[in-house]
């Protein structure tokens, strides 16, 4: 019996009634009107009325007859119809018509990739997307991700899913008959197979899986064939390779997360839960090992992890020889040979018994042209833009996006491209089988000597901040090219000029150690000892980044002969001359000689003035302005600070900037004017910011902590110190790092004098053993205590051996010069704890007091705080202890 809407039931009835006719579930209704169950909900109440889309939306999917719909609109905004006409009396969908659940079952959990299944999910309710294509290379887990994902679907789609395996075909002609084998159906009659298969899914809510398309890509026209003539189905597919059709919508797929560092040994439970590739390998691991303890071995399964680039694939064949082999021995054989990653398992799909074959298989799928651009992009370390690829490889954009279509590279929102590693290494081999590495990696390292060339002189000015990034960006690949230069023949010199050009980017990001490593090699090369320019800059390079870190005995002697060959090139080195005798004359400072540091820092100011270079010369003003702070004359230390300011703000220069503001700051704190000390500093913090100076921001929480000590906000003062100590620590600066168990040294015997008499030995002791260790720290390195600061550092050292017998302090500051740099740096980190514990007898007020308090054990505010600190900077990874 027909019945129209306002004869019985309200519009929202009607179309409960008429959603249940039409066996949709609410979360089914909603994910194809791209709304939320719970509107579904209030409408079918009359609660609330569906917007004029949503309402055009509901007409689609409940199938409502064109000539029926106008009607259908005006009921469903409110309207008072007449008439509305019968309803489609559809009869209930029967258990016939339902394809017959063919979703092959799975042995293992589904682990991670939930971001993925969040938008797989959202674009298989959006009714504009029929066709969805997960893409990515083999062995990335793109049919496992896409049963998970169907399995969550089912509400979605009133007469079911189908699985459809392409794996097995040998041409695409037979992809009709397969879908129809998933489908239960037989064919019969004269039509054609297509047309009976479209014929039977033209009435059908559905959703056909299509699984492994890239080796029948020329049957890809079907599908779109197939979206046409049946609006109710859906397609989602894998493939190495995308279909390029134009109703096709692309995932691409990439590995699992995994830890970019070996974190913290004591958070590895909790990284465990956040990084699926870990989730994965754990799980597989214990079903090759019942004993396999994921904290024992968590270094080396990152380290696996990191090899594999996150691939599925590669971590189940990692895991698999566990019973073998430690994950270390199992990290080591990734990267020696990708043959290691096969298995022996009877049930493996041949496809997926080794990466060999995988990749062996996304290689044929490839043109001539893509295989010879493929195999030259594997010189690439770290991603790679599309002017080197040009450049190097020859690339056309014809052919990048091709390989990005065959998800052999993938590009990131920010233009670059990149291959995961095991790709990369596979494409290698192909290199060095067509005798071509050495050529391509030559052309790789020309390419970045000129990029750091260009880069090198824009790393001072007011573009700095922009070529401090793209050489951060393309650090893997100056890696890469520099380790060439160490073997390759004839590249010796380049990779002299490349080192040579990296000074600032090493010395302002921090990477002290590495940059001089990478120096050292390059200079012992028996080609590249000629006194040549080169080898001077390369020597004032690896000079300046060990002084850097303190190691004044190291940077002398290099700095030395740098200057050495600048002055007998004569006036062709003139501005590199001036510019290697600032860093010595800085270095002289550093060592206490400030007599020759002044001597230094003016020959260069006189050739820098001669030259009207307007950098050298405020460079040099800085300098002298820094060792009159040393010298405690602050009259000439402020002069040539703002002398120098202006000039480095006119040339845009603000890490040197940055600078002169810490040295007025420091100049301030001396004099007691914290509240502009605090100014000048935020100053200069805000400038570092910008630019990610590691080294300076360690610096300035330094300053921050000793404005923070003079006022006795001791609290404070030790979170401060604690940031610096962990950034001096992470860069190797070990005369800074003195200084900074100085100063919480310091701490330790000002409180020790307030305390209780139970407790004030303990805290003198403390006091002791960390003066030792800084002492200790500071004689290999040639670092001394400035000499304004000397007569209040003897002060403090006096009054800790008179609070202690000679025997007490004897053996405690023995015990600290005997320490290693990971025991003292808890040592005196343990301050904060001993502050705490001291409040109720001291009655100091701190800042930390205010705060509500709290230790500094590793589960504590503070030594959390010290983690955001450092993830805040991109600094994650620093071990505290």
């Amino acid at each position: 019996m027909h019945q129209q809407i306002e004869e019985f039931v309200s519009f929202g009835e009607w179309v409960r009634r008429r959603r249940k006719l039409l066996d949709f579930t609410r979360v089914a209704l909603a994910g194809l009107v791209a709304c939320s169950a719970d509107m579904i909900k209030k409408i079918e109440r009359d609660e609330r009325r569906p917007s004029l889309q949503l309402a055009e939306l509901l007409a689609k999917q409940l199938q409502i007859p064109e000539q029926e719909t106008d009607k259908f609109l005006q009921m469903a905004r409110g309207k008072y119809v007449p008439t509305l006409g019968p309803p489609l009396n559809l009869p209930a969908v029967t258990p016939a018509e339902i394809i017959p659940a063919n979703l092959p079952p799975q042995l293992t959990p589904f682990i991670g990739r939930q971001a993925e299944l969040t938008e797989i999910a959202t674009r298989l309710a959006d009714p504009a997307c029929r066709l969805l294509t997960l893409v990515g290379p083999g062995g990335m887990g793109k049919t496992r991700l896409a049963l998970q994902a169907a399995t969550e679907a089912r509400d979605l789609f009133a007469h079911g899913i189908c699985y459809v395996r392409l794996a097995p075909l040998d041409s695409p002609e037979f992809l009709i008959t397969a879908m129809a084998d998933a489908l239960n159906l037989s064919f019969h009659g004269p039509a054609e197979p297509d047309a009976h298969v479209m014929d039977y899914l033209q009435h059908k809510e559905c959703l056909l899986l299509l699984d492994n398309f890239e080796h029948i890509l020329v049957g890809a026209t079907l599908l779109s064939k197939m979206v046409m003539a049946a609006s109710g189905i859906k397609l989602l597919v894998t493939s190495r390779e995308r279909l390029n059709l134009q109703e096709e919508w692309v995932y691409g797929l990439q590995g699992m997360t995994f830890p970019e560092t070996n974190a913290d040994q004591t958070s590895n439970e909790i990284l465990a839960n956040d990084y699926s590739a870990l989730q994965l390998f754990e799980q597989r691991a214990r079903q090759a090992q019942a004993t396999f303890d994921l904290a024992a071995e968590y270094p080396a399964v990152v380290r696996i992890c990191q090899r594999v680039d996150g691939m599925p694939l590669g971590l189940e064949l990692a895991a698999s020889w566990l019973n073998m082999m430690s994950c270390r021995e199992i990290a080591v054989e990734i990267e020696q040979n990708l043959d290691f990653l096969a298995t022996s398992l009877r049930n493996v799909p041949e496809r997926h018994r080794s990466l060999r074959v995988v990749f062996e298989h996304s290689w044929q799928l490839l043109s001539h042209e893509e295989k010879e651009v493929f195999k030259k992009l594997s010189v690439f370390r770290g991603g790679f833009t599309r002017p080197a690829a040009k450049s190097i490889t020859e690339a056309t954009l014809h052919t990048l996006m091709a390989l990005v279509n065959k998800s052999m590279i993938q590009p990131d929102y920010s233009g670059r491209y990149h291959i995961h590693e095991l790709l990369r290494q596979y494409g290698a081999e192909k290199l060095a089988e067509a005798d071509e590495t050495e050529q391509i990696r030559n052309r790789h390292l020309k390419f970045f000597l000129k990029l750091a060339e260009a880069a090198e002189p824009q790393l001072w000015g007011s573009d700095q901040v922009t070529w401090l990034k793209r050489l951060e960006r393309e650090h893997d690949n100056l890696r890469a090219a520099l380790d060439w230069s160490r073997t390759a023949e004839g590249a010796a010199q380049f990779g002299l000029r490349l080192a040579g050009s990296l000074r600032r980017f090493w010395g302002g990001r921090g990477y002290f150690h590495e940059g001089g490593e990478h120096l050292l090699a390059a200079l012992s090369r028996p080609d590249a000892l000629e006194r040549t320019a080169a080898r001077a800059k390369a020597l004032h390079a690896a000079g300046h980044l060990a002084f850097l870190q303190g190691d004044y005995p190291a940077s002398r002697p290099r700095l030395d002969e740098s200057l050495s060959i600048y002055r007998e090139l004569g006036p062709a080195g003139r501005r590199d001359l001036a510019d290697a005798l600032i860093t010595l004359g800085d270095m002289e400072t550093g060592g206490g000689d400030y007599a020759t540091a002044t001597a230094l820092m003016q020959e260069a100011l006189a050739i820098m003035r001669e030259l009207k270079d307007v950098r050298g010369i405020a460079r040099a003003l800085w300098q002298l302005g820094a060792c009159a702070v040393h010298l405690g004359d602050y009259e000439p230390a402020v002069h040539y600070f703002e002398e120098a300011l202006p000039l480095l703000r006119q040339v845009g220069d603000n890490s040197h900037t940055a600078v002169a503001l810490s040295g007025l700051a420091e100049v301030a704190v001396r004099r007691g004017d914290y509240e502009h000390a605090l100014a000048l500093e935020e100053e200069s913090l805000e400038l570092r910011r910008e630019i990610s100076e590691t080294w300076g921001i360690a610096i300035s929480c330094g300053n921050f902590a000793w404005v923070a000590l003079r006022r006795g906000d001791f609290q404070q003062a030790v979170t401060r110190l604690g940031e610096s100590l962990t950034l001096r620590r992470e860069i190797g600066d070990r005369g800074g790092i003195a200084w900074c168990l100085e100063k919480l040294a310091e701490i330790a015997l000002t409180v020790g004098q307030r305390e209780s008499p139970s407790r004030r030995a303990e805290a003198f002791q403390r006091a002791a053993r960390l003066f030792g260790a800084a002492a200790a720290l500071r004689e290999p390195l040639g670092s001394v205590i400035d000499l304004a600061d000397q007569p209040e550092y003897e002060r403090q050292v006096a009054m800790v051996q008179a609070q202690l017998d000679e025997r007490t302090f004897t053996t405690a500051w023995a015990e600290g010069r005997a320490m290693r740099l990971e025991q003292a740096i808890p040592e005196a980190l343990a301050v904060g704890e001993f502050l705490e514990e001291s409040l109720p007898y001291t009655g100091v007020v701190t800042g930390r007091q205010r705060e509500g308090g709290g230790s500094f054990s590793e589960n504590s505010p503070r030594y959390l705080h010290l983690g955001l600190f450092l993830r805040r900077w991109n600094l994650s990874g620093v071990n505290l202890t």
